[in-house]
């Protein structure tokens, strides 16, 4: 097989294996000479020349236009295929859509996308689908959907939706972490300010405050255990570098960093924060 683009009358030679030459791609009339003589070669036409195997073959590009001109050749008579004619593919290099061109699909072998090529999907019949495990998924931008039905005990993480409106009378079981404190009460006089907290799920942030010249925190003696104090976010995940303020006990820094406890939920604690 020869496949090369040419310029008008430009000469190019292949190695012929097999007796017949079928000029499958042509701009225009392409010469072919072997040992045998030359031929005149539109596209779709072929010749036979059994004494032309194993030999060298010219083709020289007619006309005014340049452009790609593709050879097959074998032994035989090549007969192209027809329109319509049923092929099948067994195996297949990656194949690219150029985005505006409509794919009509009766049925498909399994297909993997490469994750960055993007596919679009006007409409889809129903699909009975057998328990699938995904482990890796590229981004998806939906911009509608149909109706979806979620079978019950089936997790379902979320981390954000657009505006969702749920029919009357349906449940939606809801279960979440609270990040923030349960309950805060802040007030301030001339040189403190005192905040009481009712500590949540997670640790309570007291923020940097630079003017800050000590803190006072004063756990509540109704506490369910001691409460922890840490100075960097990422000792509250290690658990390492802890100060305790026992039940009903007292802890005073000098210090205007940030600062986080953590205790059982429910529990209290009174923050004294003196600035100059």
């Amino acid at each position: 097989m020869f496949q090369q683009t040419l310029n008008p009358y430009e000469r190019a030679q292949f190695f012929l294996v097999g007796e017949f030459i079928y000029i499958d791609t042509a701009p225009a009339t392409v010469r072919v000479t072997t040992k045998r003589g030359s031929y005149e070669l539109a596209q779709g036409a072929q010749v036979i020349d059994a004494s032309a195997d194993g030999g060298d073959v010219y083709l020289e590009l007619t006309g005014d236009q340049a452009g790609l001109v593709r050879v097959i050749s074998g032994y035989g008579r090549y007969v192209p295929p027809a329109d319509g004619q049923k092929v099948n593919v067994s195996q297949m290099p990656a194949v690219q859509f150029d985005g505006e061109q409509p794919v009509s699909l009766q049925s498909l072998p399994p297909v993997a996308f490469d994750g960055e090529q993007p596919v679009r999907v006007a409409s889809m019949p129903a699909l009975d689908v057998n328990p699938v495990e995904v482990t890796k998924l590229p981004s998806l931008n939906i911009n509608g959907m149909p109706a979806l039905y979620i079978a019950p005990n089936q997790s379902v993480s979320v981390e954000q939706l657009p505006p969702v409106e749920f029919k009357e009378d349906v449940t939606v079981p809801v279960s979440a972490h609270i990040n923030a404190p349960l309950w805060v009460n802040e007030r301030s006089n001339k040189g403190f300010k005192v905040t009481d907290v009712v500590l949540g799920v997670e640790a309570y942030s007291v923020p940097v405050w630079q003017i800050r010249t000590r803190i006072e925190l004063k756990a509540s003696a109704s506490n369910a255990g001691e409460l922890k104090c840490f100075p960097r976010s990422q000792d509250v995940e290690s658990a390492a570098n802890a100060l305790i303020i026992p039940v009903g006990g007292e802890l005073v820094l000098d210090i205007w960093g940030d600062l986080f406890i953590q205790g059982a939920e429910g529990d209290a604690v009174t923050v004294v924060e003196f600035y100059k």
